[in-house]
């Protein structure tokens, strides 16, 4: 089972535990694996690209109509 390295242990081998912890949810590439997103969210469509960012209240949130190629964060 993959694992986030332990400080004071893992000497010499701190890298291996981390690129190893990292690779279940990410590819070589660094993008984010199909089966991460599915594991997370239902399933994955594909390749996702954001277009827009969208900062706001709680509020301003819930009186939007979301899109699918804009990330919200609510403030």
């Amino acid at each position: 089972m993959s694992r986030l390295p332990v400080v004071g242990q893992d000497n010499n081998d701190w890298g291996n535990v981390l690129n190893d912890y990292l690779s279940v949810s990410l590819n070589s590439d660094g993008t984010i694996k199909s089966s991460a997103l599915t594991t997370k969210i239902g399933t994955a469509v594909g390749s996702l690209t954001v277009t827009n960012v969208w900062a706001g209240s709680q509020a301003a949130y819930n009186a939007l109509t979301p899109d699918a190629s804009t990330l919200y964060f609510i403030q």
